[in-house]
């Protein structure tokens, strides 16, 4: 499989385990946009998802031995990245995760009419979202 893309999550976070850490690169190429995404809506800062996504590959370099054959690539990825928020956070215990003037995604709405309502919308979510406490910030699957 010279195509990284033939090879699924798993197969290569078994190499990476293997010692072929050159596959993580793969992985990194994956999911460092998504992970991005993700911590910049959890903290509401770019700088601070850049570092995230940073200590999570880390992580996964460091405690790739942990990896078990059955596990799901991108499960095991996420539970680092809640581990690797929730530090973050008890590091940073004093200061306001989202600030006044906020983080605003650009709006990914096909109708630029709604454009304004939508940004309205993540404005007021975003106040919400920082009146909870760290834990209750990230939604869970009711599977």
């Amino acid at each position: 499989m010279a195509d990284g893309k033939a090879e699924t999550d798993e197969r290569l976070m078994l190499a990476v385990r293997a010692g072929d850490v050159a596959k993580l690169g793969v992985l990194f190429d994956r999911h460092h946009r998504l992970l991005h995404d993700f911590f910049a809506r959890m903290t509401g800062s770019r700088a601070a998802a850049d570092d995230l996504v940073q200590d999570v590959f880390l992580r996964i370099l460091k405690y790739r031995q942990n990896y078990r054959d059955d596990s799901v690539f991108k499960a095991w990825l996420f539970r680092i990245a809640r581990n690797a928020q929730m530090d973050y956070y008890n590091k940073r215990s004093g200061e306001t995760p989202f600030p006044e003037n906020g983080f605003h995604p650009q709006s990914r709405s096909p109708l630029p009419g709604r454009e304004l309502e939508l940004q309205q919308d993540v404005e007021l979510l975003e106040c919400a979202m920082s009146k909870l406490s760290v834990d209750k910030r990230e939604v869970s699957p009711k599977c």
